[in-house]
């Protein structure tokens, strides 16, 4: 559960729950966990179960994708980095 002024903190981010009605509001409030993550921690992993959405106040989210990071060094290049004029080719 969250008290109430992480509530209304939530409630100017959401629209959704701006425009909800009472009983919508209660509910979320009583199931709503509030956690600060430090710097660098998983919020979630491939392969976690999908049984909780993540809602971010404030900070930087990092989204990594291993595939890429293997595709990358398999081929020794990066899209992302053409238009920087950047290269790990060591050939």
């Amino acid at each position: 559960m969250i008290d109430q002024k992480i509530f209304e903190r939530i409630t100017r981010i959401l629209p959704v729950l701006q425009r909800a009605d009472s009983p919508l509001k209660r509910d979320f409030q009583q199931v709503a966990v509030f956690t600060r993550i430090p710097a660098g921690r998983d919020v979630f992993v491939e392969g976690d179960r999908a049984d909780a959405i993540a809602l971010l106040i404030s900070g930087v989210v990092r989204v990594v994708l291993a595939a890429v990071f293997v595709l990358t060094s398999v081929i020794a290049f990066c899209p992302l980095y053409a238009p920087f004029k950047f290269s790990t080719y060591k050939g």
